[in-house]
């Protein structure tokens, strides 16, 4: 080994998660072991629980302005050396009549103290809290503990900052730390740091400079390595883990680096072979330290079944330097379903790697409540309520003021938005949700202003050579060697971070990016445009282990050559107004480029939300696009813009009624669905799916008057017994099913009285021969 003074050397994850730090977290005994504090306020024990058979009750009754009333309870615990403390709670309003969501109806806060009981500082955070009788878990992790902690006091409550008054459910309280595991002296740790590294073998080799025999000293130094390093591992309570859950390796490297987030100067990487003994190269991501002593992770997903082997390697200025012992990953079947993949057999659907079919539906939530936005819709709101109606799916920004992660310096990440993406992530998956994320924005490379005032972000680019990049105009960030350099290191560490989330469905370039060559300032050649996709997305595919679907996105005008990419796996683009033309837009792209078509932005217009006047042309565009959508040939129905707006209305019945039925499709037909013909006579827009023994029909009334006594027509069906259900389209209900037999090929069954631009569908089930 002739590199020895490079050696890089791996320690174990030296952590682990407290038992919970609270009693009475359920309120069983009411507030015994909890300290109350209010004013105009009352407590007392609920019978809705979210668990158990109690809760709390927290109501707030402040009837002059200015209004302060508040209710907090809270508990006094040891400092237990953690450094950081999760604390979470379950809320539910509990005088619900719709409308709004209670902005600072739930409070989280942790107090630190010393042993004088003086408050040394105090971390909060303020929910807002829906009105829909369901329970929502609110959670907060306070990092960096102050030195001189003796107690930790975790406190919440609610408080009135309205005439109206707050009463409010809570249970099933939490508090948890992350508390470091003090580790026994090694006896290769010469100097006494509880790292075996290379200060150590510095001291060691220290004690050999006599020696003439330079081979002796390496062949001296690998025995000390191979008797005193201690390995690369997981923790232990994860050296057995299940198909396509998670798992993390944490690794501490001593080699020097300047910027640990440049792979030029230092990467680490950890080698996998797999059970049908294919090789994984899982790129790693720099987590804390400095060049003598700093910390990475791993993040990996197993896909396979069986035993995995693995080691990490660390490269120097793209030299080869180090690499830990072989260690071995057993993981077992589970009920799990992976990442989402391309379906080779329908446009309808995605694939999981389990097989399972996966069609998306959901809405833009691109960022999340921003200073100067209605503040009741952050992406806490946003999730749990898309999730609590059947979507699944969801598209948010990285942007200049949405999770930036590369803004502030070129090539440094900011640790704030990895942090808050983190959360989004976990929020997602506590939901059932997936995500698109978008990486880039037009807006971020123009000058000019768009028509709301905005979007003239490229002087505050990091690749603009005024702010230190390499790029001396827009255009050129699309050709320029060293930007693109620059983007794909980005790349790496987004895939090393977050690619290992099964829900991380799409990873999306740009949004828009026609902007930047069909209208304005930037004038980019097409032909540049295209040849950085091609580029980017070739890399991408060659270093994310898990082969996420990765795509861009057209406003209006498209360009054939980049949806000819072969990396890029579906189109997009962003059709506002009417939504009569769905069927065929979609069709005509996957007709012409031979992938899927995604309709990724729609509603009624583009230039505004709407006013409370017209909000109901929105709410009828919304309806009309998912459900011409779900009949259409995409994996995912279109997804509406205007997100907060759609919920200051309480438009969720609109999601939930379409999501209902979209799952049942999905659920029916195990991923196999091909277009049905369909008659419903003159007046009528019909459209029809059909699977192995069961067909599905969505009707809707063109004409300006009701149609009565109009029959459903499908040819060329199979003879037997059928079970016709009629669903209300809005209310999301069936009706109790009738039975038709079939004798000649043929089914007719009554369609339903329908008004004007009346619209419902049909489930029919073949039941007998």
């Amino acid at each position: 080994m002739k590199v020895i003074a490079s050696l890089v050397l791996f320690t174990i994850c030296s952590t682990t998660i407290s038992a919970e730090l609270l009693t009475n977290t359920g309120f069983e005994s009411n507030m015994t072991g909890w300290t109350v504090s209010s004013s105009n306020g009352s407590v007392a024990s609920s019978t809705t629980a979210n668990s158990g058979s109690k809760s709390t009750k927290f109501e707030t009754t402040d009837y002059s302005s200015p209004y302060s009333a508040y209710i907090y309870a809270s508990q006094s615990v040891a400092y237990d050396n953690s450094t950081e403390y999760t604390f979470s709670i379950y809320a539910r309003d509990n005088w619900s009549n719709g409308g709004q969501p209670m902005a600072n109806a739930v409070t989280l806060r942790i107090e630190y103290y010393n042993a004088s009981s003086t408050l040394l500082r105090a971390d909060q955070q303020l929910f807002s809290l829906p009105k829909d009788y369901l329970w929502h878990q609110y959670t907060f992790t306070s990092t960096q503990i102050p030195a001189g902690t003796a107690i930790v006091k975790p406190v919440f409550g609610t408080t009135q900052d309205s005439q109206w008054q707050k009463s409010v459910l809570f249970d099933d309280a939490s508090l948890t730390g992350v508390v470091p595991i003090v580790q026994e002296p090694h006896t290769g740790d010469l100097n006494g740091d509880l790292f075996v590294n290379f200060s150590d073998y510095s001291q060691f080799a220290n004690g050999w400079q006599i020696s003439t025999d330079e081979v002796d000293l390496y062949d001296i130094a690998d025995n000390w390595l191979a008797e005193y390093c201690e390995p690369l591992a997981i923790v232990s309570t994860l050296q057995t883990v299940q198909q396509y859950s998670p798992v993390f390796f944490d690794i501490n490297s001593v080699s020097a680096f300047s910027n640990p987030y440049n792979p030029d100067d230092i990467s680490i990487d950890i080698i996998f072979h797999s059970p049908d003994n294919s090789q994984i190269t899982l790129p790693c991501f720099y987590v804390s330290g400095n060049s003598s002593a700093s910390k990475w992770q791993g993040r990996f997903t197993p896909q396979q079944t069986g035993q995995y082997s693995y080691q990490a390697k660390v490269y120097v200025n793209g030299v080869y330097e180090g690499y830990s012992p072989i260690s071995s990953l057993t993981v077992t079947e589970s009920s799990g379903n992976g990442f989402i993949h391309k379906n080779p057999d329908s446009y309808y659907f995605w694939k999981y790697d389990s097989g399972k079919a996966f069609r998306g539906i959901g809405e833009n939530v691109a960022w999340d409540t921003r200073s100067y936005n209605n503040q009741m819709y952050p992406y806490e709101y946003m999730l749990p309520m898309l999730g609590n109606q059947g979507c699944n799916f969801v598209r948010i920004w990285l942007c200049e003021w949405n999770m930036p992660l590369e803004w502030d310096t070129l090539g440094r990440y900011t640790a704030s938005a990895s942090q808050r993406l983190d959360a989004v992530f976990a929020l997602a998956e506590q939901n059932g949700i997936s995500l698109l994320l978008t990486l880039n924005t037009y807006s971020e490379f123009k000058s000019i202003k768009n028509i709301w005032g905005t979007g003239d972000d490229w002087v505050r680019n990091p690749y603009n050579v005024t702010k230190g990049g390499p790029c001396a105009t827009a255009a050129s960030f699309f050709s320029n060697a060293t930007a693109k350099n620059f983007y794909k290191k980005k790349l790496r560490y987004f895939i090393a971070r977050w690619g290992y989330h099964t829900n991380l469905g799409v990873i999306e370039f740009f949004n828009e990016v026609d902007h930047l060559y069909a209208d304005g300032d930037a004038s980019v050649p097409a032909a540049d445009i295209v040849s950085w996709h091609d580029e980017m997305s070739t890399y991408l595919k060659s270093i994310d282990p898990f082969k996420h679907l990765v795509t861009t996105s057209f406003s209006y005008k498209w360009m054939p050559d980049l949806w000819n990419v072969s990396n890029l796996d579906f189109t997009q683009t962003h059709p506002y107004g009417t939504t009569d033309n769905t069927y065929s837009t979609i069709t005509s792209f996957e007709n012409n480029f031979s992938k899927p078509y995604v309709m990724e932005e729609f509603g009624y217009s583009w230039e505004s939300a709407g006013t409370s006047s017209n909000h109901y042309l929105f709410r009828r565009e919304l309806h009309m696009g998912m459900w011409r959508g779900m009949f259409s040939p995409t994996p995912v129905l279109p997804m509406v813009w205007w997100w907060e707006n759609l919920a200051y209305y309480n438009d969720w019945d609109v999601f939930a009624a379409t999501a209902n039925f979209s799952n049942q499709i999905t659920a029916d037909s195990d991923g196999f669905l091909t277009s049905l013909a369909v008659n419903a006579g003159t007046g009528m827009e019909a459209m029809g799916v059909q699977t192995i023994g069961r067909m599905y029909v969505w009707l809707r009334n063109k004409t300006s008057s009701t149609i009565s006594s109009a029959t459903l027509t499908i040819s060329g069906v199979q003879n037997g017994t059928y079970e016709v259900a009629y669903y209300n389209t809005w209310l999301g209900t069936y009706s109790s099913p009738s039975t038709i037999t079939v004798t000649g090929g043929v089914l007719s069954a009554p369609i339903p009285s329908l008004t004007a631009d009346g619209d419902m569908a049909f489930r029919i089930v073949k039941t007998g021969i």
